[in-house]
């Protein structure tokens, strides 16, 4: 035998590695966007909403002197 088939194995595992660590990542990805949905519709629940844009208004209005 020539080694090839040592190199055959090799590559499978380190395929089988790199799948595995990008389906980790796809997961949490996913779990992040279902995490960062919630906290957005919990916000808009208790209507923060008026509290975050009043803030920006004046944050920007002190960025350009006026505040």
């Amino acid at each position: 035998m020539d080694g090839s088939g040592e190199d055959r194995k090799d590559k499978t595992f380190k395929e089988g590695k790199s799948d595995k660590r990008m389906g980790m990542r796809a997961l949490s990805g996913a779990l992040l966007l279902i995490l960062s949905i919630g906290m957005i519709a919990f916000g808009v629940l208790r209507e923060e909403t008026t509290e975050v844009f009043r803030k920006a208004v004046q944050i920007c209005l002190e960025c350009i002197g006026l505040g």
